[in-house]
């Protein structure tokens, strides 16, 4: 399912939403949303999904899906790494040269590249 009308810009799109709603049947339930956008931020969505060979809908589907899932915090992000370190004998010392080893290990390689 997917329509869009440049103008009023109202936009139907079938969202997968996994995790987000489980159905009885535990298969993952998709959710048909219409947004209102204004014209000027409809052309640049329909300008950045033409640039990524996408149609509107599935570009502003993206769009929601990077922004629900994206919307965890550093330390979230970091949690499971902290556990995993926590449960160590590492120092921080220790954990330091290994993030500083790496880093150069990243500058170096670029720099070959250049």
């Amino acid at each position: 399912m997917g329509e869009s009308r440049i103008g009023s810009a109202i936009i139907h799109q079938v969202i997968d939403t996994p995790g987000l709603y489980q159905a009885p049947n535990r298969r993952e339930s998709k959710m048909v949303i219409s947004v209102n956008i204004p014209d000027g931020t409809e052309q640049i969505l329909a300008k950045q999904a033409a640039l990524r060979g996408q149609s509107v809908e599935s570009y502003a589907a993206e769009l929601i899906r990077k922004g629900v899932i994206g919307s965890r915090s550093f330390a979230e992000i970091l949690a499971p790494f902290r556990e995993q370190i926590a449960g160590t004998q590492i120092t921080d010392a220790e954990l330091e040269n290994v993030f500083e080893d790496a880093r150069n290990e990243v500058h170096a390689a670029n720099q070959g590249q250049e």
